[in-house]
């Protein structure tokens, strides 16, 4: 018999059973980020968390998700900045020393920066693109041939449009060192702008 289903419900099921494993298919691990408050996690402040690719949420919400996550990153900010200086990674219990957030000495950011980055830009950090920035790429403000390092005052996420704008066009850019995550673009024409992600929760 024809599906009757509409193309958004068939998405929907198939989604569904992606998760949960059903019809012979290969089961996922869905991935949700979530930024919020140590304080409202413990129960001490009603702050809302965020969710990365929706928005604000409520507190209850954000503590529940929490309650169960299977594994989730302890993030020490700069109270000035926002900028991660200490990332450990959890998996239901502290069991994971702390982990400096940079790397001299390697070109692939970890996994771990890259998702507190992911967190900390939450978009294609180009003037005026709002792609997410879990679908763009990390690209070295100073490139890595030129001594850039892989530290969070050195790295940005860049769909791949403006990747290679970046790299293959007249686009110059520069970040901040001061680990406030401001990025300074000039256009060919000598314009310049200025892109700044969200602030940090409180």
């Amino acid at each position: 018999t024809p599906d009757a289903r509409t193309h958004a419900q068939r998405r929907c099921d198939a989604l569904t059973d992606l998760i949960l494993g059903r019809r012979d298919r290969p089961r996922i691990t869905p991935t949700v980020l979530i930024t919020a408050p140590a304080t409202t996690i413990a129960g001490i402040s009603d702050d809302p968390g965020t969710l990365h690719g929706y928005g604000p949420i409520d507190p209850d919400t954000t503590r529940a998700i929490a309650a169960t996550a299977p594994t989730f990153l302890h993030a020490l900010l700069h109270p000035e900045t926002g900028t991660p200086t200490t990332i450990t990674r959890h998996r239901h219990h502290p069991v994971a020393s702390p982990t400096p957030a940079s790397g001299h000495d390697r070109y692939t950011p970890s996994p771990i920066l890259r998702t507190a980055l992911t967190m900390l830009d939450e978009t294609c950090r180009f003037p005026g693109c709002g792609r997410r920035a879990n679908r763009c790429e990390l690209d070295h403000t100073k490139p890595w041939a030129d001594g850039g390092t892989t530290t969070p005052d050195n790295l940005a996420h860049l769909c791949s449009r403006h990747h290679h704008l970046k790299h293959q066009s007249g686009w110059k850019v520069t970040q901040d060192r001061h680990g406030r995550r401001h990025l300074t673009w000039t256009s060919p024409r000598g314009a310049t702008y200025t892109t700044t992600p969200d602030p940090p929760p409180p």
